[in-house]
Formats: C-alpha cells, structure tokens, sequence
C-alpha cells in the first residue's frame, strides 16, 4: 500500500502474478493512486501485507459425516 497526504493505493498480492517485477508493480500502485509513474516524496509510506484466502470447509474435509 502506497499512502501520501490523505491519499491511497493498494492491491491485493494476488496482483504480483500479473507484473512482471517490483518496479511494474510501484508504477501501476502509483498510477492507481493518480500519481506520475516517477512520483515520490520523502513523507510518503509504504506498507507491506498479507492476506489468507478463507473459503468454506466441506464437509469430506472437516472430518464430519457428510449427509446420505
């Protein structure tokens, strides 16, 4: 996440597989942002998270008898 005087930018890491490095992936946060490509300040932050894909448990998976 890109965050600059009140304004911010993220994706989710899911984005990663479709740049093709760390450099495309600064450029289309700041162009998600509305800023220039080349854009930075000395108060600007950046922020790095995770996320957890969560998805319901079957019933075969959670050990629990299923219904006939």
């Amino acid at each position: 996440m890109l965050a600059w005087q009140g304004m911010r930018a993220t994706f989710l890491p899911k984005v990663w597989e479709q740049v093709s490095g760390a450099q495309e992936f600064l450029r289309r946060l700041k162009q998600k942002a509305g800023w220039p490509a080349d854009f930075w300040a000395a108060d600007l932050e950046v922020w790095r998270y995770e996320t957890e894909i969560v998805g319901p448990v079957r019933a075969a998976e959670s050990g629990r008898p299923t219904a006939a």
